[in-house]
């Protein structure tokens, strides 16, 4: 079983991002819409393990901040792909880690 804390992994994928040498301006962004996304989900959904989101918790997510901002920003959904991507990249390393157990 591999860690899925929301902080290590978000840490773990800042740590990915910086290996291919993306831009500090991208960086910041990506990490604040990450740790908006955990702070979330702790707060509205008490989910505090990144194994526990599911495809219904980020639309809810996308659904709400739409809500929120709409009308401020052009974008209302900014930072929902950086969770998405997030996702993935956490779902590929439980691969990884369950494939190095074996």
């Amino acid at each position: 079983m591999f860690n899925t804390n929301f902080d290590y992994l978000i840490n773990e994928y800042m740590v990915y991002c910086r290996s291919h040498q993306l831009r500090a301006k991208t960086l910041n962004s990506y990490e604040q819409a990450l740790r908006l996304f955990e702070r979330w989900c702790k707060e509205q959904m008490s989910i505090d393990d990144v194994a526990k989101i599911t495809d219904s918790v980020i639309r809810r997510y996308q659904k709400q901040k739409k809500e929120r901002i709409i009308g401020i920003v052009k974008s209302p959904c900014i930072g929902t792909s950086s969770v998405i991507i997030f996702i993935c990249y956490v779902e590929a390393y439980a691969i990884i880690a369950m494939e190095e157990q074996t």
